[in-house]
């Protein structure tokens, strides 16, 4: 019997909790940018036209698949609930029913990644550079579905607090991912040489073997066994629509997200070369700090689901708080190693004076919206874990399009901050979202009758 949370855990208890669930996923979140780091690395070996297509495709594929992402996640708090209230012959089904809900999605997502010509168009692309770009986003696309089905086994297993098999099967995928690589990238092996587009069949197959893996590991533990997976079901249009419903306000959310910063990076591009290039070093460099804090996120969805799903708003609110409160650590220790070690991680990336002191010069402004992202992404993870996700996806608009992108407009082309004022828009929209995602919370958990 799961007992109150009140009464059995202590905050010191909950919070060994939290970091063991989520290291593991900041471990795996790291270790899948490794693989793509991988990619961009042989590509720098074989030229310049070859690194420009991966980027390229990465920038039109990647808020695809972060989309979708974003409402596959919806399956943590909804495995949560179940396995708080102990409904547990209930949670193979949502399984299956989330792995009908990607192969939907796939569709979609491969007409896209296979017809981005106009979209390339529209961007100003080089031209000699859109026949290879297309050709990497359509060998990538084939691993699409099982990119898809891999998300969604893992983000049933995170709603179970099982998130060492993601860690461990990421970590493989490293050297998997290389050796394909260095043999279709190079003509290795008796492979053709097929130079960026090797790295796109590469990630396909890489796609492929993470969701093998996964689904051996589900389907051959004991620890799985009462939850009904081997069954075989068709679509369960009441069970998906619950996962849309949840899921896709959370979509919209990551997608408002990830457009403002997509958007900045743009609005760095207007500002000169040395502006864009520093601008994508900090802003790498931010991300990568970032998978600290998102892992616990995902940990804090987990938690407040399970004390949700035994009825407990109680266990749910001190969860959710604690959760806030180490992320919110975890963000500040992120925060003053971009402080102060900033030089040190831009030298990584470049040497070139210019590029050196404007990269480290935002990695301040960086080191200022790293503790904001925490919080916010923190607060809307406890909200999550509640399955309340469109009041957030009005307060991600509010705070992104409403006065983050605006306001880093405004400083940057008009009120001569110059890239700093970008950064500045970024720290003013994460704020408020961190601010209105924990009011939220708030009214949601102090009201018992909610």
């Amino acid at each position: 019997m799961l007992k109150k949370l009140s009464s059995q855990r202590p905050i010191v208890r909950e919070v060994v909790a939290l970091s063991r669930i989520g290291a593991p996923v900041v471990g795996a979140q790291l270790a899948q940018f490794a693989v793509f780091t991988t990619d961009v690395l042989m590509a720098g070996r074989l030229g310049s036209e070859d690194l420009a297509a991966i980027a390229v495709g990465h920038s039109f594929l990647n808020p695809v698949v972060i989309s979708v992402m974003g409402v596959l996640m919806s399956l943590n708090p909804i495995v949560a609930h179940l396995f708080g209230a102990e409904r547990f012959g209930e949670i193979g089904d949502k399984m299956r029913q989330g792995l009908w809900v990607a192969a939907f999605f796939t569709l979609p997502a491969v007409l896209i990644a296979r017809n981005t010509t106009p979209l390339m168009e529209l961007a100003n692309i080089d031209v000699s550079l859109q026949p290879l770009t297309d050709r990497y986003l359509e060998a990538i696309s084939w691993g699409l579905v099982f990119n898809f089905g891999y998300m969604t086994l893992r983000f049933f297993n995170d709603g179970l607090s099982k998130t060492k098999p993601a860690l461990v099967i990421a970590l493989i995928a490293i050297p998997i991912n290389a050796f394909l690589d260095y043999a279709l990238m190079f003509g290795k092996f008796g492979a053709p040489r097929l130079g960026a587009v090797g790295a796109g069949y590469a990630t396909s197959v890489v796609w492929l073997f993470m969701f093998a893996a996964m689904s051996l590991w589900i389907f051959s533990r004991k620890s799985y066994r009462g939850y009904g997976r081997f069954r075989i079901s068709g679509p369960n249009w009441q069970a998906i629509r619950e996962i849309l419903a949840i899921g896709l306000p959370n979509g919209v959310s990551v997608s408002l997200e990830v457009g403002m910063f997509a958007l900045a990076a743009l609005m760095a591009g207007s500002l000169g070369v040395t502006t864009v290039a520093s601008h994508q070093v900090a802003i790498n460099i931010a991300a990568i700090m970032y998978m600290f804090p998102f892992g616990i996120s995902i940990a804090v969805s987990a938690r407040v689901g399970q004390a949700a799903g035994r009825g407990s708003l109680e266990d749910a609110r001190l969860v959710g708080y604690i959760g806030v409160g180490l992320c919110t650590l975890v963000a500040i220790l992120c925060s003053l190693a971009m402080l102060f070690l900033r030089f040190s991680m831009v030298r990584l990336y470049t040497d070139e004076p210019a590029v050196l002191e404007l990269a480290a010069y935002l990695l301040i402004f960086g080191a200022m919206f790293e503790i904001s992202d925490g919080v916010q992404s923190s607060s809307i993870g406890a909200l999550r874990g509640l399955k309340d996700t469109r009041v957030p996806m009005l307060s991600c608009a509010l705070s992104y399009w409403l006065l983050g992108a605006p306001l880093g407009y405004w400083l940057s082309m008009h009120g001569g901050w110059g890239a700093a004022g970008i950064w500045i828009g970024l720290i003013a929209g994460l704020t408020l979202a961190a601010v209105l995602h924990n009011w939220r919370f708030n009214a949601l958990t102090r009201r018992p009758h909610r």
